[in-house]
């Protein structure tokens, strides 16, 4: 009886120890955009883990996660594709390197698993093909586009609307990373085909030139 009552206390020591090593083992992740800082091993399951970063891979969108265009298009304007990789920023007449969103239609881009993440100033740009428009004023061809950036599993709307080129700050969704971007039309001109998504970059990428892409901001009216 005795023995049997010591290897019962061994025993009970023992899991006291794995208990304290599982305690240790929950850590809190190294990447500083820590999504449970509380450090509680209980909420894992439901926490948005941080992916890698889009810097450490391509700073352009990869995949296209859904295409619903506001209107019906032509197949030249219609290749939700055209809006991954390297923006080609080309603005010449007769230049179909983009998609259109048609009035009212969104496009969503993911980035392969990875994210962008907010750093301070512009975390990404949207560039329109617009047919010699780039640089003149809004009123002058009124298309316009909005964003939502996903978090976890919620699409979370992000200040600002943008005609031409420009760009978005993570900081105005309150979010610290997104992993995929949807691309909502709002344009008014009259007779028109919506925003045309020539590609969406981060990390800072900008064409050769002398380009300057503003947050949230038009050309002058």
């Amino acid at each position: 009886v005795k023995y049997l009552g010591e290897a019962a206390v061994e025993i009970k020591v023992r899991a006291e120890k794995a208990v304290e090593l599982v305690n240790e083992a929950c850590v809190k992740p190294e990447r500083p955009k820590d999504v449970n800082p509380d450090n509680d091993c209980h909420s894992a399951a439901t926490e948005v883990i941080p992916p890698d970063s889009i810097c450490e891979t391509s700073p352009f969108a990869s995949e296209v996660l859904a295409y619903a265009p506001g209107q019906a298009l032509p197949a030249n304007r219609s290749d939700a594709t055209k809006a991954l990789g390297k923006p080609q920023v080309d603005d010449r007449s007769g230049q179909y390197n983009f998609v259109s969103l048609g009035k009212g239609g969104q496009l969503e881009l993911g980035f392969g698993g990875a994210a962008i993440y907010d750093e301070p100033g512009i975390d990404f740009q949207v560039w329109e093909t617009s047919w010699n428009m780039r640089g003149k004023a809004c009123s002058a061809y009124p298309e316009y586009v909005t964003a939502e950036v996903l978090y976890g599993d919620t699409w979370v709307p992000i200040a600002g609307t943008i005609c031409r080129d420009g760009g978005f700050d993570l900081a105005d969704a309150g979010v610290p990373f997104a992993t995929a971007i949807r691309l909502i039309d709002t344009t008014t001109l009259g007779h028109s085909d919506g925003y045309d998504v020539d590609g969406v970059s981060a990390c800072g990428w900008a064409p050769s030139g002398s380009l300057t892409i503003v947050k949230n901001a038009f050309p002058a009216a």
